[in-house]
């Protein structure tokens, strides 16, 4: 199953792109995906979910994605959800709402939003825009969605429906 976070806000209070600072209360989204087998124990209280692949929208300056590891998280403890970089969890963005507390990272769930600044946003990471760094956000807020992917029949059957019906094709106009 595919788990697809999505964290957004009303306002990112930094940016540092290409090395130039941008002062920002942009909306910005940041998306990620990673496989329900894959949300683990951090520690007790703290559940992750490595990211397979990411996106970040930022109004007004881009699109990219983020060029190091990025787990979307869950802190049990402060009902908190979002991001971090597994190697700094202090480089992270949280939303904090009650609601987490019956989350596990491996179902829909949400979106849950923290109106007002974010529960934790700070850090630097590294993206295809350049170092982000955030010192604060806005209204944020974090919810996700699991999809199924298709089974590996599934692939074959459309495979071999495609391939039949081009021979088809080459017999009926001989």
């Amino acid at each position: 199953m595919v788990l697809r976070a999505r964290l957004g806000g009303s306002s990112l209070q930094r940016l540092v792109a290409l090395d130039v600072l941008f002062s920002t209360n942009a909306p910005f989204t940041f998306v990620f995906n990673g496989d329900t087998t894959g949300v683990f124990h951090g520690s007790p209280t703290l559940l992750a979910n490595p990211a397979t692949l990411t996106t970040i929208s930022i109004t007004g300056f881009g699109s990219g994605h983020f060029t190091q590891a990025v787990d979307a998280g869950l802190d049990l403890a402060d009902n908190a959800a979002g991001f971090a970089n597994p190697l700094d969890p202090t480089n992270i963005i949280l939303a904090q709402n009650a609601g987490f507390a019956a989350w596990k990272l491996a179902t829909t769930f949400g979106p849950l939003e923290q109106v007002g600044s974010a529960f934790a946003a700070s850090g630097s990471s590294c993206t295809s825009l350049g170092t982000l760094v955030v010192t604060g956000a806005e209204n944020v807020s974090f919810g996700a969605v699991v999809t199924a992917l298709p089974e590996p029949a599934t692939f074959s059957l459309v495979a071999l429906s495609l391939l039949g019906a081009m021979t088809l094709g080459l017999v009926c106009k001989r």
